[in-house]
């Protein structure tokens, strides 16, 4: 009879103190202070594990970003294309390869309505040689006053392209890039 008497003390005291103090609030559980419960999201989405963020895009107080990986063509001299959202933005990005055969070439980083089309180039055109490894970067933005040449027009493309020797270039790597929109 103790144990039952016990017990029963238990839960009322277990459902009181809480109301008593009015830290519950009967529905959802317990509240924050002054009533708030937080947002609904942040119980959902927990933490993140690790170091690596696998979204293509992120907006950081009104600035978009938009970010690209791509592996190379081999049966093209287009090696890859990114194309931009429907917003003018900047451009920074390009190639890490290495070729695995005879022929020398020379890469260009371009814009151009369409995929493989390089109306203007951006940066320098470089010159890779055979049997080597190379990291080639271009921006839209080295220009201290941006002009209409220096930004992506909407849908526009980002084209890598490779020039030189004939034959098939037998190439590895990857395309990266980053367009940035501002006051999206």
């Amino acid at each position: 009879m103790l144990n039952q008497k016990l017990l029963i003390g238990g839960i009322v005291l277990a459902l009181v103190v809480p109301l008593l103090f009015g830290a519950y609030d009967g529905s959802s559980g317990f509240v924050g202070p002054k009533g708030d419960k937080g947002d609904q999201g942040d119980r959902q989405l927990g933490a993140l594990v690790g170091n690596e963020l696998n979204f293509p895009s992120w907006v950081v107080n009104g600035v978009t970003s938009r970010y690209h990986r791509v592996g190379l063509n081999q049966a093209s001299t287009t090696l890859c294309s990114m194309r931009n959202l429907n917003a003018t933005s900047t451009f920074t990005g390009g190639i890490d390869l290495r070729t695995s055969d005879d022929a020398a070439m020379l890469v260009a980083i371009a814009r151009g309505v369409k995929p493989g089309a390089t109306t203007t180039i951006i940066g320098n055109q470089i010159a890779v040689v055979a049997l080597e490894q190379a990291t080639i970067v271009a921006t839209s933005t080295s220009a201290q006053i941006l002009t209409l040449d220096h930004l992506i027009a909407p849908l526009e493309y980002v084209n890598i392209t490779a020039q030189g020797d004939s034959g098939t270039y037998s190439l590895t790597g990857a395309c990266t890039g980053e367009f940035r929109i501002y006051g999206r």
